[in-house]
C-alpha cells in the first residue's frame, strides 16, 4: 500500500511538473491560434476500412505530380495540393497548400498524417520516418494557427496568400470540420527533392507547436527526432558550402590560367602591331576585350557563389544551434523532472512519518471505542473507502465520481485458444461486470497508462488496436493486417508485431499512436520471437529458419 501511495504521489508530481512546463512556453501571442489542441477523431465503427498503404497512397499520388513539375495536383472536391514557389519577398516563405475538399472521407488525425506523410515522401523524397515526423508537426502547426489571418499574412508570400481564405486556413481540431473547410499550409525551405531542408523545420518548431506536441504520447521522442533532422540539415548545408567552395577554387584556377593566356595574347599583339593591318589589329583587340569581359562576368558569378556558400554555412550554423538548443531544453526539462520526483519522494517520506504518528493515535482511539462498543461501523466504512481510493491510485481499480469501485480490469479467455476479451470484474465475487465487444489475443495485451493495446480481431482480420480502460471500447486501430500467430512486443515507445502484406509476413515497428514507422524488407517466420540486444539491435528469425539481426528503428540489416 505504501508503494501505491508513493507511485501515486510521484505521478501527481509529474503531472504538475508538465503542467508548469507548458505554462513556461512563450505566451506573448495567445491569440495567434487555437488555445488548446486536442484532435477530435471519429470513434464509431467504420463503414469502410482502407489499408495503410491505400491511405498513404492518396498523398503519394499528389506528391508525384508535384515532383514531376506540376504546380497543382488533385481535385477541388477531394484532396488537392497547390505548390507556390515565387521570387524572394523579404523573409516571407513559400508553401505547399494541402487542401481537403468537401468530398474527403478522412476522419482521424492518424490517417490525415499518413496522407501528408505519403505526400512528403513522393514530392520531396523524405524517408518514411522523416515524413511521419514532419506530418505530425505540420498538423499541429496548422491547428495552432487555425484561422489566424495576420499570422499567415506576416509569414507567407503574397502568392501563397492568394490561395488561402480566412475561413479555411489551417486545420480544425474537429474531424467533422475538415471536409471543405481546411487548407493545410506546409512551409517550404529550399523545396528541393532529396534535401533534408525541403520543408522549413524552423518554422514548424514554433514554441506553441512544441507546447502542444508535448501533450501527445511521443512528444519527447519527436522533439529528439526533429533535433536529429536539423543536425542532418546542418550537415547537408555544410557539405553544400564545401562543394561550392571547391568549385570556386577550381574556377579561380581556371580564371588565373585564362588571364595569363589573355595577357600573353595582349603582349603578342604589341610585338606584332607594326606588321598587322588596322583591321587585323582591331579584330584582335576586340577578341581580347571580349575575353576580358568574359573573365569579369565569371568573376562576378564567383562572387555570387561565394555568397551562396556563406548562406549555406550560415544556414548550417542556424540549424546546428537550433538542434543543440532543442536538446538542451529537453535535457533541462528532464533534470527538472528528476528534481520534482526527488522532492515528491522526500515529501512522501515526511508524510509517511506524520501519517504513522497519526495512525498510532487513531489506533489508540479505536481501541478505546471498541472497548466501549462504539464507533466500530464507522471505522470499517472509512477503511473500505480508503482501500478503494488506494487501488484507484494504482490504476487497475476503476471508481465512479462518488468513489464507488466499479471493478478490476483484466483479461479472460473464451475458449481453447489465445482469443478472449477485456473484462471488468467484481473483485469480491469474481463476477464479470463488463466485457469488450471486440475479441483480442490476450497474450498480446499491454497496459499503457489508461490504455490497453492488443491485437484485436476486426472484420475477420487481426489489427493492432487501442482500448480505453474505462469504456473498454476501441479508440484507435492500425490499418495493417497483423499475422494471426504474431505476438506484440513493447520496447521504449515502440511496438513491434508481425504484419501480413500480400500474404508475406514482415516485422513492423509502430509508435504508440499505432502508426507504422518501419517495416523489414526480409520476410519473417510466422512464429518468430524477438530478442532485444540492448538498444542497438533485434534478433529475429527469417521465414527460411535462419536468424536475422535488425536495426530496432529502421528494421534493416
Amino acid at each position: 500500500m505504501e508503494n501505491r501511495k508513493r507511485q501515486f504521489l510521484i505521478s501527481l508530481m509529474l503531472m504538475c511538473f508538465f503542467t508548469a512546463l507548458y505554462a513556461q512556453v512563450d505566451r506573448e501571442e495567445l491569440g495567434r491560434g487555437q488555445s488548446q489542441i486536442e484532435f477530435e477523431n471519429f470513434t464509431g465503427t467504420p463503414t469502410q476500412i482502407n489499408t495503410r498503404n491505400q491511405i498513404r497512397g492518396i498523398g503519394y499520388d499528389l506528391g508525384q505530380a508535384i515532383r514531376n513539375g506540376s504546380l497543382r495536383s488533385g481535385t477541388n472536391n477531394r484532396y488537392f495540393v497547390i505548390h507556390s514557389v515565387t521570387d524572394p519577398e523579404g523573409n516571407r516563405l513559400d508553401a505547399d497548400i494541402f487542401g481537403l475538399g468537401p468530398g474527403v472521407g478522412v476522419d482521424h488525425i492518424r490517417n490525415l498524417r499518413l496522407i501528408i506523410q505519403g505526400y512528403l515522401e513522393a514530392a520531396y523524397a523524405y524517408s518514411a520516418q522523416d515524413a511521419s515526423l514532419l506530418a505530425q508537426y505540420i498538423t499541429i502547426y496548422n491547428a495552432v494557427f487555425r484561422g489566424n489571418w495576420n499570422f499567415f499574412t506576416n509569414t507567407y508570400k503574397t502568392a501563397v496568400m492568394q490561395h488561402l481564405t480566412r475561413e479555411r486556413v489551417g486545420l480544425s481540431t474537429r474531424y467533422s470540420e475538415w471536409p471543405g473547410r481546411s487548407l493545410i499550409v506546409i512551409p517550404l525551405g529550399n523545396s528541393r527533392a532529396g534535401s533534408s531542408s525541403a520543408i522549413d523545420t524552423s518554422e514548424l518548431s514554433d514554441p506553441k507547436v512544441i507546447d502542444e506536441l508535448m501533450k501527445e504520447d511521443n512528444g519527447v521522442d519527436r522533439r529528439n527526432e526533429m533535433a536529429d533532422l536539423k543536425d542532418r540539415e546542418a550537415d547537408e548545408a555544410y557539405e553544400d558550402a564545401r562543394r561550392i567552395r571547391e568549385e570556386i577554387e577550381a574556377e579561380e584556377a581556371r580564371l588565373a590560367a585564362e588571364r595569363e593566356a589573355l595577357e600573353r595574347e595582349r603582349e603578342a599583339l604589341e610585338r606584332e602591331r607594326d606588321s598587322l593591318t588596322a583591321q587585323e589589329i582591331g579584330n584582335r583587340e576586340a577578341e581580347i576585350a571580349q575575353g576580358e569581359q568574359a573573365l569579369m562576368d565569371r568573376e562576378s558569378a564567383l562572387d555570387q557563389q561565394r555568397e551562396v556558400a556563406q548562406q549555406a554555412e550560415d544556414f548550417g550554423d542556424q540549424r546546428r544551434a537550433e538542434a543543440e538548443e532543442d536538446r538542451r531544453n529537453i535535457a533541462g526539462e528532464s533534470s527538472d523532472l528528476n528534481n520534482n520526483v526527488a522532492d515528491a519522494e522526500a515529501e512522501e517520506d515526511r508524510r509517511n512519518i506524520a501519517g504513522e504518528s497519526s495512525d498510532l493515535n487513531n489506533n489508540v482511539a479505536d481501541s478505546v471505542e471498541n472497548q466501549t462498543g462504539a464507533g466500530v461501523a464507522d471505522s470499517q466504512t472509512d477503511s473500505q473507502v480508503a482501500s478503494v481510493d488506494d487501488d484507484n491510485m494504482e490504476g487497475g481499480f476503476i471508481v465512479d465520481e462518488s468513489g464507488v469501485g466499479l471493478g478490476i480490469v483484466g483479461l479472460v479467455l473464451t475458449g481453447n485458444s489465445p482469443m478472449g476479451s477485456i473484462v471488468r470484474v467484481n473483485p469480491s465475487t469474481g463476477e464479470i461486470l463488463q466485457r469488450s465487444r471486440v475479441n483480442i489475443n490476450v497474450r498480446t495485451a499491454i497496459f499503457i497508462n489508461n490504455r490497453i493495446v492488443a491485437l484485436a480481431g476486426l472484420n475477420n482480420e487481426m489489427h493492432l488496436a487501442e482500448f480505453d480502460i474505462n469504456t473498454l471500447e476501441i479508440t484507435r486501430q492500425s490499418d495493417d493486417i497483423i499475422s494471426n500467430d504474431s505476438l506484440l512486443w513493447f520496447r521504449g515507445n515502440n511496438l513491434y508485431a508481425i504484419v501480413s502484406s500480400n500474404g508475406v509476413l514482415y516485422l513492423a515497428r509502430f509508435d504508440t499512436s499505432l502508426s507504422r514507422m518501419a517495416q523489414s524488407e526480409i520476410p519473417i517466420h510466422n512464429f518468430s520471437g524477438l530478442t532485444f540486444l540492448g538498444d542497438n539491435s533485434i534478433l529475429a528469425q527469417r521465414n527460411n529458419g535462419q536468424m536475422l539481426v535488425l536495426d530496432p528503428i529502421t528494421l534493416t540489416q
